[in-house]
């Protein structure tokens, strides 16, 4: 029996969330809508690296044949691919300081 994939709240909209601190001061976040990436966009951003499908599926936190699948489009990316993605895009000196280390 497969389970139909759910949408939660933050996949849909973007939200401030906001956390108070023992001092009572207010700090808000933005959470983004997850971007709507498809099989295509996670070789592009691949390619432009030049990265093996082994080291980019290591980054993304995915085995190299469940990012093989994302790029052939014989499998629909996982919500928390196309986040890892979208962060990639927006801030990819998080991930090359994380990439050098390891």
């Amino acid at each position: 029996m497969k389970l139909k994939q759910q949408a939660d709240l933050f996949d849909i909209m973007c939200v401030e969330v906001e956390e108070r601190q023992a001092t009572e001061v207010a700090i808000k976040y933005k959470i983004e809508a997850v971007p709507d990436y498809a099989g295509a966009d996670f070789l592009r951003v691949r390619k432009k690296y030049g990265l093996s499908q082994q080291r980019f599926a290591l980054l993304l936190g995915v085995k190299r044949n469940t990012l093989s699948g994302y790029e052939n489009e014989a499998k629909p990316p996982s919500m928390i691919s196309k986040r890892m993605l979208g962060l990639l895009e927006k801030h990819p000196e998080l991930f090359w300081k994380y990439y050098i280390r390891a």
